[in-house]
């Protein structure tokens, strides 16, 4: 249940403007009087404490009254949409029949049945802000990824793990498609990936595959549903069977949660996890999580804004999680650590609406490296 009291600030705001389009906008409401009358006095009684991006679109007098002018804009209406849309409507869906009919086709299947596609490994440079990266446990990680302070290089057995996972999405598109469900990888409406976008074309993410269950074999409704593939070691997967992908993996579950919210057509997510040593496979259904988007929304915002290092999960260097899951531990800690020079990692640098980018500096044009370059990373 919803308490406005015991609600991190920085979230209050966006759960503020989002229920106020809900109220005034929409006609109707998902909370009580008395919550919403506590949400716009604590607010109040904070403001000069509170430090958020859209603090700027409330009326700071008008919280007083338990209403205020809002200047809406069109990421708060679609998270009230995604917020009503999802209160009782929730689609279910038998994972343990749909393990049965899973495990019934491979007691079948002969070294012919499947034939696996072999994807090409070769990614194109990343512009924008991806799913994953907004979803890092470290807010800082993914500010550098984003103005590509240092340009990773994966070593080859690493590669090959990632050409690994592409195969294995193959592979159960197939079963799916096999055992009664209709799955697709490329969208028919655009004959490519199916994508989701925000924060004006910079926050973007492409799904693994869309599906429905026509006959409604292991659904409750013939809606759309998101179905995501990962592959996991030993320790991972043991770790997934016991906790759920929410508390084993956070990173990985905002990033689902990222894409239901923001492609409003799915109702829920078909979760699929193959264990690399044994080929066991684990199975979840994740259901909208709205407040998570809110989460992911924030968090986006906090990044496309600064211009200058954001804050951290750890104070030292010799962190375990930054030693064992950041590149970017060196130009996080080192004073003397440069960025690599780039447009984009220069702190003149700003994302424009479009997915595109621009230089403050009146008379340099943005993607051409001059002279005044600065670097955004100032320890």
């Amino acid at each position: 249940m919803f308490d406005p009291e015991s609600t991190a600030l920085d979230i209050l705001i966006p759960k503020y403007l989002v229920h106020c389009y809900i109220y005034y906008k929409l006609g109707t409401s998902i909370i009580s009087d008395s919550q919403f009358d506590t949400m716009a006095q604590r607010i109040y009684r904070n403001w000069d404490d509170i430090d958020h991006p859209n603090k700027d679109l409330i009326d700071k007098e008008g919280l007083k009254s338990g209403g205020s002018y809002i200047q809406f804009t069109s990421r708060i209406e679609h998270a009230a949409n995604y917020l009503l849309r999802n209160q009782d409507t929730t689609m279910k869906f038998d994972i343990l029949k749909l393990r049965k009919a899973i495990d019934k086709y491979s007691m079948n299947i002969g070294e012919e049945n499947i034939h696996i596609h072999v994807p090409d490994n070769r990614a194109k440079e990343r512009t924008h802000l991806g799913l994953s990266e907004v979803c890092h446990k470290c807010p800082r990680s993914a500010w550098f990824a984003f103005r590509k302070i240092h340009q990773k290089e994966h070593p080859p057995q690493l590669m090959r793990l990632f050409q690994r996972g592409h195969r294995e999405e193959f592979f159960f598109t197939e079963l799916l498609n096999r055992i009664g469900l209709t799955v697709w990888e490329i969208n028919p409406k655009t004959g490519k990936h199916f994508k989701v976008s925000d924060c004006e074309g910079h926050l973007r993410g492409t799904m693994d595959r869309v599906g429905k269950d026509k006959l409604m074999h292991f659904a409750s409704t013939t809606d759309a549903f998101l179905i995501e593939f990962k592959t996991s070691n030993d320790a991972r997967f043991k770790k997934l069977k016991k906790e759920g992908l929410k508390k084993s993996n956070p990173q990985y579950y905002g990033q689902i949660q990222g894409y239901m919210g923001l492609e409003k057509n799915l109702k829920g997510c078909l979760f699929m996890s193959v264990n690399k040593n044994d080929d066991e496979i684990y199975i979840e259904w994740v259901t909208p999580d709205p407040e998570a988007l809110q989460h992911i929304l924030v968090r986006a915002e906090d990044i496309l804004n600064a211009t200058a290092p954001i804050r951290r999960i750890a104070k030292r260097k010799g962190y375990w999680e930054c030693k064992t899951m950041c590149s970017y531990m060196d130009h996080c800690f080192d004073k003397d650590r440069q960025s690599d020079r780039s447009c984009r990692s220069c702190r003149n640098a700003r994302p424009i609406a479009g997915g595109k980018w621009k230089c403050v500096l009146s008379k340099q044009k943005y993607g051409k490296l001059c002279k005044q370059w600065e670097d955004c990373n100032v320890k």
